[in-house]
């Protein structure tokens, strides 16, 4: 994989809130793919606090659900990658995945005065759908966990297209 994060390699022009990098106003958060998982490292700023020193949880949920959108793309790629059918990543198309389903459990609260880590694991991939496993550590102490569903979109659907 490059040394790009995953959203500058197939993304680039995504305005989604939490993952795009068009988007000047959202949370831009980088995500790469190394091993068999996919890391980013966030540094929260003020603004995006519950209380004072807190991240608010629907931005932590947001983080999550995009972050583990970015870890079934980066599996998608591993795969097709060791099946040797292509020999660049632009050869490649990502498939065009969306929540199905977002579970996330508050283990402790997130700090906000150091940055993040964000982990995401596929636990399942079957024909369309992605079984994602994440979760955010401060200072290697998890303080939210997810499991999120992703479903590959066809093109009919209005998300298939956001790229």
């Amino acid at each position: 994989m490059s040394a790009l994060c995953l959203q500058e390699v197939f993304a680039p022009n995504s305005t989604c809130f939490g993952c795009g990098p068009a988007n000047r106003d959202g949370l831009r958060i980088q995500s790469f793919w190394e091993g068999n998982k996919a890391i980013c490292n966030w540094k929260p700023q003020q603004k995006y606090e519950a209380f004072q020193g807190y991240l608010n949880g629907g931005i932590a949920s947001t983080l999550l659900d995009c972050h583990c959108n970015w870890a079934a793309i980066g599996y998608s790629h591993a795969q097709f990658a060791k099946q040797g059918r292509h020999t660049e990543e632009k050869s490649w198309t990502p498939p065009k995945t969306v929540t199905a389903e977002l579970k996330v459990d508050f283990v402790a609260p997130t700090s906000t005065a150091d940055e993040i880590a964000i982990l995401a694991e596929v636990i399942s991939a079957v024909g369309r759908r992605f079984e994602v496993a994440g979760l955010i550590s401060v200072n290697k102490q998890v303080t939210v966990r997810c499991l999120a569903k992703f479903v590959a979109v066809k093109s009919d659907h209005p998300a298939h297209h956001r790229w």
